[in-house]
């Protein structure tokens, strides 16, 4: 997976998604964001056991030069809060 996306506009979807982690879940994962990046845009996903919340970044303000998954820690949001302009994420496999 790589993808070029405005920071802030990547902010606003985990806020929203965020809503729906628990800070106490019954498994680690659920602590997490599920970030899917295809030909259509980004999809942000938090869950926990009762409720799932998806934000969405349409096509035109991501660019997309490989799709794939990845699932990042909450902390992660906290980290992308300070900083501006473009954000670059890129998952190698081995």
């Amino acid at each position: 997976m790589y993808i070029v996306v405005d920071s802030a506009l990547l902010v606003e979807a985990l806020e929203d998604a965020s809503k729906a982690i628990s800070a106490k879940s019954i498994m680690p994962i659920l602590g997490c964001f599920l970030i899917e990046a295809n030909q259509e845009g980004l999809t942000v996903t938090g869950t926990d056991d009762r409720a799932t919340i998806q934000s969405y970044i349409f096509e035109e303000h991501v660019r997309t030069e490989r799709t794939g998954k990845v699932v990042l820690p909450k902390l992660f949001l906290e980290m992308l809060k300070k900083l501006n302009g473009e954000v670059r994420i890129e998952l190698k496999m081995a």
